[in-house]
């Protein structure tokens, strides 16, 4: 219970009730609380929890277990990301590619995948690259919560770039563009708990064609 002059009371049971004409309640029944989960040991019991196996089936990872922690935690960590999309071939396809490492040579992961979307097109392809950043990123801060430090994330989309960097932490019009990317990194990475610094590359292979 919590009112104004009691503080809340984590006990009791949870139970549905329906209130009376007189003002009492009556219980209707009762329900056992939700498990306790037990905090993951590792940055892929995190991934095999999110079932997304499909975007991380050909993550690799080279360094020990703790070099990405380490990293962050002094500021060498560094993720690049780049989307690919071929309207003519594929679409409803584009894909994206991400590169995270530690500038000290601690270590280093890679993955890359497609995703089918009736809104392919190369944008999307760029911003689904940087949620896939910030979601392993996520990963790697729910096995060390609290983790501080900083990550430099690159992209050569400016756009992309500037629409993850000043991202709302309240809400997402449903009428935007790849809302439901935008969302994805609101809803859930938006309490990591390192800095992120976000620079544009340019990179793209034809700058007037």
């Amino acid at each position: 219970c919590h009112t104004k002059d009691f503080p809340r009371r984590e006990s009791g049971s949870i139970c549905s009730v329906r209130e009376e004409r007189d003002g009492s309640f009556t219980i209707l029944c009762f329900t056992d609380p939700p498990p306790q989960t037990q905090p993951p040991s590792d940055f892929w019991e995190v991934l095999l929890r999110w079932q997304r196996i499909w975007m991380w089936d050909n993550l690799q990872w080279v360094g020990d277990d703790d070099w990405l922690s380490e990293s962050i935690a002094d500021g060498t960590c560094v993720a690049v990301t780049d989307g690919s999309y071929m309207k003519d071939l594929y679409p409803q396809v584009h894909s994206a590619a991400v590169v995270i490492e530690c500038t000290r040579g601690r270590g280093r992961l890679w993955c890359s995948f497609p995703e089918v979307s009736k809104s392919a097109c190369s944008y999307r392809g760029e911003l689904v690259g940087l949620m896939a950043i910030h979601l392993l990123l996520l990963a790697i801060n729910e096995v060390n919560p609290g983790l501080e430090g900083s990550v430099h994330i690159y992209s050569d989309c400016l756009g992309a770039l500037q629409k993850v960097k000043n991202l709302s932490t309240s809400r997402i019009p449903t009428g935007l563009a790849h809302s439901d990317v935008l969302k994805n990194i609101m809803a859930n990475c938006g309490k990591i708990s390192f800095a992120r610094y976000y620079s544009h590359v340019k990179a793209h292979q034809d700058d007037h064609t």
